[in-house]
């Protein structure tokens, strides 16, 4: 998949890294479900560490996902609906750590809401939800497979 096609295209001279990460997701999708939750889940907490810089919150390497997350809804009021999304893709990352979260129902809905929650880091906190839902689009490309 060429970043032009990714649904995460949109970050890539923003955020190389959010956009890398959500590029790997994507590849990840058809073959192997599981990494690509995983994958989703280091976006989110990336996307949640540049959240709480942006808001000049100082997160330290001891800090854990759901630390920055608390933080950010304490300390800078996030949103219920963003804290949502986060907290759904660091759970659904952390079931696909303990291997339990192997379905592609469950990765497309995990590629959906990250979408939906990085395209509000250009202006943090501000998700539309009708503008986002029409625009994700399923990119399905095989990989071969090794010999």
């Amino acid at each position: 998949m060429v970043g032009g096609n990714s649904n995460f295209a949109f970050l890539q001279k923003l955020e190389p890294e959010v956009y890398r990460l959500g590029l790997l997701a994507e590849r990840y999708f058809v073959e192997d479900p599981n990494t690509c939750q995983l994958k989703l889940r280091q976006l989110a907490e990336l996307t949640a560490q540049l959240t709480a810089s942006h808001f000049g919150l100082l997160v330290e390497p001891s800090d854990n996902f759901a630390d920055i997350l608390r933080r950010l809804k304490f300390e800078c009021s996030l949103p219920r609906e963003v804290g949502e999304l986060f907290h759904s893709l660091r759970i659904a990352g952390n079931q696909a750590a303990h291997g339990s979260a192997d379905d592609h129902a469950g990765a497309l809905t995990g590629l959906k809401l990250a979408r939906h929650l990085t395209s509000g880091i250009c202006e943090p906190f501000t998700i539309q939800r009708t503008s986002l839902v029409h625009s994700f689009h399923l990119h399905v490309q095989r990989t071969r497979a090794r010999r």
